[in-house]
């Protein structure tokens, strides 16, 4: 949500410069009362209920960050959803830096380019609810991933092309909320088969770490290759160019990123397997309580039917009716 409103408002608040401190100073104050609060409120890193026997198990087998990025690098599934989940965060990031950069030369406003990235989080909200829910009653998170990473894979290549003309807004739109639709549930999708493919030997928030750290270093990357893939722009384009200043065109940087989302997605789909460990241990151990349920309302009711047996037969012994006739 704060992407969306930030890039709503933006090309709205600032119109120079001058303007950008005024505008960092406008979000960062409603952030600070949230500081304070998380600050005081938030006393412990774990609930006082675990919700669930595996959350237990986590918490006691937690090794240290380092250690458990060593263990980590140990398991095939999430070298590769690292390199998945990063070359994706990584191109979110860079685009939604860069957009403007590469939209400007081909005649599209600051304007639109903040309704784009903003219709792209809109949609993806959407979707990623959407397709939470499937995959939580499913469970079919490979699946899920492997598919929402194509079709993402399939929207960027899309996209890149339409960006290149101008006029071509309706397009550029459509894709966008597409790419959103498919690229949001990739994010909580791959935290979960992270910590499900290293279940008892990584904690949850190492796993989530690294792969959140993969993803901003991906993302620092492109961003630096960015300029450097960039070259300068002929005459006719640059008479389209509504750019402030310096235009160029990111024709390569774009082709580039595909080629990259492309190997990423290939990777995943031949090489991303593993069982899901924690969902695993989840069930078992509530077949487990459920057997032990069983078994003591069994001894309970056999228990109960000695106990009522014995009451009768004592009470048959001790009655006047059965006493023998004394003569």
């Amino acid at each position: 949500m704060g992407i969306l409103f930030t890039n709503l408002l933006t090309p709205l608040l600032v119109t120079e410069p001058d303007d950008v401190p005024r505008v960092i100073l406008i979000y960062g104050l409603p952030a600070l009362p949230l500081l304070v609060a998380t600050l005081l409120v938030v006393t412990s890193s774990a609930p006082p209920t675990p919700p669930a026997a595996s959350s237990v198990v986590s918490q006691e087998r937690s090794h240290s960050f380092w250690r458990g990025s060593l263990a980590a690098i140990r398991f095939p599934a999430f070298i590769v959803s690292f390199i998945g989940f990063g070359v994706v965060q990584g191109v979110a990031a860079t685009i939604v830096t860069l957009l403007s950069q590469i939209m400007c030369p081909r005649g599209y406003s600051d304007e639109f380019t903040g309704s784009t990235i903003a219709t792209l989080n809109v949609c993806g909200l959407v979707g990623a609810a959407v397709i939470s829910a499937f995959v939580d009653k499913t469970k079919l998170y490979l699946e899920t991933i492997k598919v929402c990473f194509s079709l993402t894979v399939l929207c960027f290549v899309g996209v890149s092309i339409f960006l290149l003309f101008p006029n071509m807004q309706g397009f550029i739109i459509v894709i966008q909320a597409l790419r959103g639709i498919t690229i949001f549930p990739l994010w909580p999708l791959y935290l979960e088969l992270g910590v499900e493919c290293t279940f008892q030997d990584v904690s949850e928030v190492t796993s989530n770490t690294l792969l959140l750290m993969g993803g901003q270093v991906f993302g620092i990357a492109f961003i630096t290759l960015g300029p450097y893939l960039a070259t300068p722009l002929t005459p006719d384009e640059l008479a389209l160019s509504v750019c402030n200043s310096n235009p160029l065109d990111y024709k390569f940087f774009l082709m580039t990123l595909s080629i990259v989302l492309t190997g990423s997605v290939l990777l995943t789909i031949l090489t991303l397997h593993t069982k899901y460990k924690r969902l695993l241990y989840d069930r078992e151990e509530k077949q487990r309580l459920s057997h032990v349920t069983l078994s003591s309302q069994g001894i309970q009711s056999i228990t109960g039917s000695s106990q009522a047996s014995i009451g009768v037969v004592g009470g048959r012994q001790g009655s006047p009716s059965s006493a023998l006739p004394i003569n």
